[in-house]
């Protein structure tokens, strides 16, 4: 697959095209689907990345500081902020969500 820059695309075609990947994980049932679908669509590096920002998220949640997150995860603190930056901005929508 060739790679998309999405900043090319129109905020109406990045909307459609977020919309319709959100649909397509909504209407799946049962877990070993969702696992299925996920190592189906995502590249291993793909997966392997999401899985850390959901690490990082799930710390910073808890309190932890950026230097204990950077030592323990082994990640940059531009990695840190940028997941800290989406807890912050967007955290409205995901409520209650357990990372």
């Amino acid at each position: 697959m060739t790679k998309l820059e999405y900043r090319k695309l129109s905020r109406k075609q990045q909307s459609t095209l977020e919309s319709e990947l959100q649909k397509a994980f909504l209407k799946i049932p049962r877990k070993k689907d969702m696992v299925a679908l996920l190592l189906d669509l995502l590249t291993p590096s793909e997966r392997i990345m999401l899985a850390r920002r959901i690490r990082v998220a799930r710390r910073l949640h808890a309190g932890e500081s950026y230097l204990k997150i950077k030592r323990d995860l082994k990640v940059g603190i531009d990695m840190i902020s940028f997941v800290d930056k989406w807890l912050i901005e967007k955290y409205r929508r995901v409520r209650g969500a357990q990372f």
